[in-house]
């Protein structure tokens, strides 16, 4: 997911590497930003050419600074969530 400020088009951003830096092979999706536009809720899963049922929701401040996984509702609290792979949903 990318994001770049209107009046500057030279600064775009790479918001998926941000939270999810290195090896981190994911596919964000579907970004959808808060009313208040500070937000972005957006669809998270597994990367690298692989086809399985780890994926989910997650959260992120415009900025990049932090994330948060709203669903899996197991990794709610689990500051580091965003930065590894998502639990197989296919049982929940």
């Amino acid at each position: 997911i990318w994001t770049v400020p209107v009046r500057a088009l030279d600064r775009q951003r790479d918001l998926s590497a941000t939270i999810c830096p290195g090896t981190c092979q994911v596919i964000d999706d579907s970004p959808a930003f808060s009313p208040d536009g500070r937000t972005i809720a957006f669809n998270r899963e597994d990367g690298g050419g692989r086809t399985n049922e780890r994926n989910g929701i997650l959260l992120a401040p415009v900025s990049g600074d932090g994330c948060r996984v709203l669903l899996p509702a197991g990794l709610r609290d689990d500051p580091a969530a965003c930065g590894r792979p998502l639990p197989d949903t296919s049982t929940t």
